[in-house]
């Protein structure tokens, strides 16, 4: 993802990162406190509300960064661990999250976030709904519902309860072109539904599902002579630099996934922010959105346009165009 598109969304959203100058201040707060503190360390706070908060540190080297993992866990954060060379993951015995990243150039991003809000939900009956298995838990949050597209987020849900969902859902038909890891499963139906699914730890399930996109028909000015050669130049073929069609990565499809879903938010909480009459209430809401708007925009930064196969580069073109499109009905 270049450069000038995250200088784009930024400018959308409006962000403003307040400074505190070279020294940390660390929060006195319920969530600062929380976390455990680097003495003396330079950044800056991001943003902070009641239900997140977010700290840059600056020149923290690397013994640092894997002395405050531990300190984490020390703390309580030993909850389903994500744990790689660069990033930590975890939750504590309450479900509060904290995030790390940790930067080449010695950067340490920490992230804190209170536990998902839920409730009792109504499993719905649409048609686009009725395609996926009904799930054991009904305790949640349902985050969009449409003809086109349903993403919810399912609470009291094990892992194993998780794991035997995707089976179910699997075994409904969702078997096309489908990828599947310890956490996450994507796949299509016959007709072209795709399907999203994501432990995010804690007994919590990530659900989407979502209808075809209308196919596009390419008009060329000569119609093929032999209309069985004309289908054989319609099939994808292997490029020259060595980018083919085998498929979409698991890891490709999740960050392009998070990022549509970032906006799909977004684009519903600007039109019930057009339509406040006191939209200085939503400033809790808009802290979330900057929660989420450093993990997706971290994950999209790691993409490499140059590394896309063609189905990776179409899937691309076609989140992009989405958004796009979601994008000018909120703003324009």
């Amino acid at each position: 993802m270049k450069k000038v598109v995250l200088f784009v969304v930024v400018v959308l959203l409006g962000v403003f990162l307040i400074s505190c100058g070279s020294k940390v201040e660390w929060p006195d707060t319920k969530l600062g406190n929380m976390l455990p503190v680097i003495e003396d360390a330079k950044g800056e706070i991001d943003y902070e509300s009641i239900d997140s908060l977010h700290i840059t540190l600056k020149e923290i080297s690397e013994q640092q960064y894997y002395d405050y993992v531990e300190s984490c866990k020390e703390k309580g954060f030993d909850v389903d661990i994500k744990e790689e060379t660069d990033s930590f993951v975890a939750f504590n015995q309450d479900g509060y999250k904290v995030d790390l990243y940790y930067s080449s150039g010695g950067d340490l991003w920490i992230e804190i976030e209170v536990p998902m809000s839920m409730s009792m939900i109504t499993w719905p009956k649409s048609e686009i709904v009725s395609l996926l298995p009904v799930p054991k838990s009904n305790y949640g949050k349902i985050n969009s519902e449409s003809d086109s597209c349903f993403i919810v987020y399912l609470g009291n849900t094990s892992k194993t309860e998780y794991d035997a969902y995707v089976e179910a859902v699997y075994a409904q038909g969702f078997s096309v072109d489908y990828n599947r890891g310890a956490d996450f499963f994507y796949g299509d139906n016959v007709d072209g539904y795709s399907v999203s699914i994501k432990y995010e730890g804690f007994n919590t399930v990530f659900i989407r599902i979502d209808a075809p996109e209308e196919e596009t028909v390419l008009e060329t000015s000569t119609q093929p002579s032999n209309p069985q050669q004309g289908e054989k130049e319609t099939q994808q073929t292997p490029s020259q630099d060595g980018n083919n069609t085998i498929g979409i990565d698991p890891d490709f499809k999740a960050a392009m996934d998070s990022y549509e879903q970032f906006f799909d938010e977004y684009c519903a909480f600007m039109k019930k922010y057009s339509e406040s009459d006191d939209p200085l209430s939503m400033m809790d809401d808009y802290a979330k959105f900057m929660s989420q708007y450093v993990e997706t925009m971290r994950k999209i930064e790691a993409l490499e346009e140059g590394d896309m196969n063609t189905a990776e580069a179409i899937y691309y073109a076609e989140v992009v165009n989405r958004i796009n499109k979601k994008l000018l009905e909120v703003t324009g």
